[in-house]
C-alpha cells in the first residue's frame, strides 16, 4: 500500500508540475499579449491625439482667412499638449465647377432669352434652309456648342453648301447627321469655350446652306435648336475666389507627428474647404 501510495503520489506530482508548467506559460504568454495591446493603445491614443490637435489647426487658420486674420507659423498655445505649426500656400484664383444643377420644377427663366427658328427660300427644286439664333439676354457673351435641325419633309441636305454663305457660324459640313432619307436631322457640334459667341451686341447669328428636294418634299415637319455651353447660363454651379493650401503639423511628446493638409478657397468671407487630407 505503501509502494503504491507513493507510486501515485510521484505521478501526480509530475502531473502536477507539468500542469502548472503549461499554465505558467500560457498565463505568461496571455500577459505579454496584453501588455502589447496597452503599449499599442497608448501608440494609437498618441496619434489620435495628434491628428486632433492638426485638425484643430486646421480650424484655427480657416477661421483666420474668414476674418482676414494673419495666420502664424505655429500657434501660440498648444493643442493637447502638442505643438502646431501652420504653413499656407497661396495659390492665386481658382474656379470649382460643382457639376450639373437638376430643376426639378419649372425651368430657369433665362431660357427665354435665346430662341432659334428654321426659315426656307426655295426656287425650283432646292431651297435656302437658315436656322436663324436670337439672344435678348444680357451684355455677357455666351457660346453656341450645338444647332442643329430636323429638315423639311422630303429634303436632304446638300453637302458643301455651308461654305458658299459668308454670315454662316461655320462653313463646314454638319458634324453629325441622322434619320432616314427624306426625314432627316442635322446638326454642328463645339467644344465647350470654342463655338461661336453670341451677345447684345451680336443679337443674331444664322446658319444657311442648301437642301434638295428628294422626289415627294413639302415644307413641313422641320425644326430647329440650339445649345449654350452650361456655364454660360448658370446651368451647373461655380465658386469663383482665392484659393490656398493650409498644412498643421502636430508635433506630440512622443515619437508619433501628424500631418493634415486642407485645400480651401475663400470667397468674400465664407471659406470652401475642397479637400481635407491626414497625410502622417
Amino acid at each position: 500500500m505503501k509502494i503504491i501510495t507513493c507510486s501515485q503520489r510521484g505521478v501526480a506530482l509530475v502531473m502536477v508540475l507539468a500542469l502548472l508548467a503549461l499554465g505558467g506559460l500560457t498565463i505568461a504568454g496571455s500577459l505579454n499579449y496584453v501588455s502589447t495591446i496597452i503599449y499599442d493603445n497608448r501608440l494609437s491614443g498618441y496619434a489620435m491625439d495628434c491628428m486632433y490637435s492638426a485638425g484643430a489647426g486646421i480650424e484655427y487658420a480657416i477661421w483666420a482667412l474668414e476674418n482676414d486674420e494673419v495666420i502664424p507659423a505655429q500657434l501660440s498655445d498648444s493643442v493637447n499638449g502638442k505643438t502646431i505649426l501652420l504653413y499656407i500656400q497661396d495659390k492665386g484664383i481658382f474656379t470649382l465647377y460643382c457639376g450639373d444643377l437638376i430643376y426639378v420644377d419649372d425651368l430657369p427663366s433665362h431660357y427665354d432669352w435665346l430662341t432659334t427658328n428654321g426659315s426656307a427660300v426655295c426656287e425650283g427644286n432646292s431651297c435656302n434652309y437658315t436656322i436663324s439664333i436670337h439672344y435678348s439676354g444680357d451684355a455677357q457673351q455666351r457660346k453656341l456648342t450645338e444647332l442643329g435641325a430636323k429638315l423639311p419633309q422630303g429634303y436632304g441636305f446638300v453637302s458643301g453648301s455651308p461654305a458658299l454663305f459668308p454670315d454662316n457660324v461655320s462653313f463646314d459640313d454638319p458634324d453629325e447627321t441622322g434619320g432616314d432619307t427624306g426625314n432627316e436631322w442635322i446638326r454642328w457640334l463645339w467644344n465647350p469655350g470654342s463655338g461661336p459667341e453670341i451677345s447684345d451686341v451680336n443679337p443674331t447669328v444664322n446658319q444657311t446652306f442648301q437642301i434638295t428636294d428628294l422626289g415627294s418634299a413639302i415644307l413641313v415637319g422641320d425644326y430647329t435648336w440650339v445649345q449654350v455651353q452650361s456655364n454660360d447660363i448658370g446651368l451647373i454651379g461655380e465658386i469663383t475666389g482665392e484659393r490656398s493650401s493650409i498644412t498643421s503639423t502636430a508635433i506630440g511628446p512622443a515619437t508619433v507627428d501628424s500631418i493634415i493638409e486642407a485645400d480651401v478657397i475663400l470667397v468674400g468671407g465664407t471659406v470652401y474647404i475642397m479637400s481635407w487630407q491626414i497625410l502622417d
